[in-house]
């Protein structure tokens, strides 16, 4: 809320460069009322420090404003931000979060398939509650409606539970970032648990026997079964003897593995 930006504490320094893999941003700093400092960083969208550093300078102009709108939920646009190329009031919606939060996950080491995963994910998320809301307006209301229009949409619970799974990481970040003020509460779809599936002994023995497997394949078969190792494992390790150790950057766990 705008009575949050105390004048009290309005204890601003100018905006600062600071430099994301090539590209440039300009750090809005300042103290809330209750002596926090908080940051608002706002991308620059060029990789020459000469740019960056004229378009800091009217970012100095306008951090006034640009903090009174962060507590709105809305962004100062710069001529540079949007495709009108002039100065404009947007609002901080959720695919502009989500844009955010996706691009930083790689460098938080996050593996590529879970990065597409959050991706696809947080895509039905915003085909029910739409792209263009704020950030600040997902509520539990928001997230219940979801849940109900997937499972209507014919979407099994632990699939719906995925989606729900990615869009607390995602609120959590939002949360540390002070995108948000709070994370909305709200729980998992009930589900039925079944029992572990799994080829019997006698089955496996009796594919074993099949004639159209050659020899490379029932080792293959058999390799597998006796040692749990995931389909990439063997492709990704180091045999040391007759230990194969999985590296912790290849595990699902991040931490090194022996088989």
């Amino acid at each position: 809320k705008p009575s949050e930006y105390n004048s009290a504490f309005k204890e601003l320094v100018m905006a600062t460069l600071k430099k994301r893999r090539t590209k440039w941003y300009s750090r809005v700093l300042w103290y809330d009322n209750t002596g926090r400092k908080k940051e608002k960083q706002i991308p620059l969208r060029t990789e020459s420090k000469v740019v960056a550093r004229i378009r800091e300078s009217q970012v100095n102009k306008h951090r006034d404003e640009i903090i009174e709108l962060y507590y709105k939920g809305e962004i100062y646009s710069f001529p540079w931000m949007n495709e009108d190329g002039i100065l404009k009031v947007s609002r901080f919606t959720i695919q502009d979060a989500v844009n955010e939060w996706l691009g930083l996950r790689k460098s938080q080491g996050i593996a590529d398939t879970t990065i597409n995963r959050n991706k696809i994910s947080m895509n039905t998320i915003m085909d029910v509650l739409g792209q263009n809301i704020r950030l600040s307006e997902i509520t539990t209301k928001s997230v219940e409606t979801y849940t109900d229009v997937m499972q209507q949409r014919g979407y099994k619970p632990n699939g719906v539970n995925i989606n729900l799974r990615a869009l607390r990481t995602f609120l959590n970040w939002a949360f540390r970032r002070d995108y948000i003020k709070k994370v909305p509460y709200y729980s998992m779809v009930k589900t039925e648990k079944s029992l572990p599936t799994y080829i019997p002994d006698s089955d496996f023995s009796e594919i074993m026997k099949l004639d159209m497997l050659d020899t490379h394949f029932k080792k293959a078969f058999q390799f597998y079964r006796d040692t749990g190792c995931r389909l990439s494992e063997p492709f990704v390790g180091e045999l040391v003897g007759t230990i194969l150790v999985i590296p912790a950057k290849y595990s699902k766990s991040r931490m090194e593995k022996e088989i």
